[in-house]
């Protein structure tokens, strides 16, 4: 019997080895905070994980000035954030000391060597004509400084040759510029580049402003909003009627060659007169002094020896010596170029001038005289930017009930 209870006592023991401990209140359980004394590494192995903070959100691109718009931020809000840039740590500024047109923001290189700025755009359609449309100005620049716009093919430039900018060194005021290309059918992008390339030396301050990259619209200025008449050169009889020639340059219209707008453009012949200046004027009684206002025009060149180039003046159109603003020039032989600029209207000049200036140079090498090379213009537009501001009295004067 004594062994029986033994065994038995044995094996309720090991039974309760097995189970969840059970302990009651007066049994000889470890106290309750016998945990209290644990090692500082047995904390640290319990103690709950960090969680690692949240990574920072992309940054959102600014939404577009013009609607439409394929760039992002070609208005330079954000300087050259959003463009790639080589060398990468190109020095630009952002600059409100010298804006293209009220309002308007730029960015201010300072380049001591060749530098490019580029962006690729994706979401463009084969077979599709698009603009590339901005603004530049710069300031004791050595080297060559251009714009492209070129198509790409799974990232690569294509064989298809771009659309560029005439080459610019030197100090020249604000040029807006105009770029237009069709996408090949195997396209798939469009890169926008400015490059300053030189074999040498090379340096200098660039602005940039106002670049938008839209898909091709109209290809003539709002006849309403333009104040310059027969603009783009459409009167079949006299296709430059208003249009004064004091130089008696010889000029006709161009059905032959495809004009820019409309059906026909205005071409002035310089054979056997290359050492000839050129002005074709217009005074515009409508422009109002004080207010700010955009030229624009497209020129084409045949193998000319000098330069030409859109001015304003505040002379009267058959003298117009007193230019006060004025485009670059395009010499030698050029496709179809768009040149503008913005200007204010001195208040004490009165009405305006524009001008179609051809300054020769020399004359061309290897050229028969009787060849009738020469120039191109079309789609002329002068239109206004913003109205004078008003005067200070008459501003701060009570509006009548």
């Amino acid at each position: 019997m004594v062994r029986t209870a033994l065994l038995l006592a044995f094996a309720l023991a090991l039974a309760t080895g097995c189970g969840p401990a059970t302990t009651e209140p007066d049994s000889a359980a470890a106290p309750e905070h016998a945990d209290d004394h644990r090692d500082a590494e047995d904390l640290g192995a319990v103690a709950p994980a960090v969680e690692p903070p949240a990574p920072e959100p992309e940054p959102e691109p600014p939404d577009p000035k013009v609607p439409g718009d394929l760039l992002t931020d070609g208005a330079f809000d954000e300087g050259i954030t959003w463009w790639e840039a080589d060398p990468a740590d190109l020095a630009a500024t952002e600059d409100a000391g010298f804006p293209v047109r009220p309002g308007s923001t730029a960015v201010r290189i300072e380049a001591t060597a060749p530098f490019s700025l580029a962006q690729h755009v994706t979401e463009v359609v084969p077979g599709q004509c698009y603009e590339l449309a901005g603004a530049f100005r710069t300031e004791d620049l050595e080297g060559a400084l251009s714009i492209q716009l070129l198509p790409l093919s799974d990232g690569a430039p294509m064989e298809t040759p771009a659309a560029t900018t005439a080459p610019v060194s030197g100090t020249q005021g604000w040029t807006e510029f105009s770029l237009r290309t069709e996408t090949p059918p195997d396209a798939d992008g469009l890169a926008v580049r400015v490059a300053l390339a030189s074999e040498g030396l090379a340096g200098g301050v660039v602005w940039l402003a106002a670049f938008s990259l839209l898909p091709c619209g109209s290809e003539a200025p709002d006849a309403a909003t333009n104040l310059l008449e027969n603009g783009s050169f459409e009167d079949e009889a006299d296709p430059a009627a208003s249009w004064e020639n004091p130089d008696e340059a010889p000029v006709d219209a161009d059905r032959a060659t495809k004009a820019r707008a409309g059906w026909q453009s205005l071409r002035v012949r310089l054979a056997g007169r290359a050492d000839a200046p050129v002005r074709l004027a217009q005074r515009v009684e409508a422009a109002v002094p004080g207010a700010v206002y955009a030229l624009k025009g497209w020129l084409r060149t045949d193998r000319l020896p000098g330069e030409v180039f859109l001015a304003v003046s505040t002379g009267d159109a058959s003298d117009a010596t007193e230019i006060i603003a004025r485009t670059s020039g395009l010499r030698e032989t050029t496709d179809w170029r768009e040149v503008g600029l913005m200007f204010d209207l001195p208040e004490e000049d009165g009405a305006p001038t524009i001008l179609v200036c051809y300054t020769p140079e020399a004359e061309p090498e290897g050229i028969d005289p009787a060849t009738p090379w020469g120039f191109w213009v079309d789609e002329l537009s002068l239109s206004l930017v913003s109205p004078p501001p008003r005067d200070k009295d008459e501003a701060e004067a009570p509006v009548a009930p």
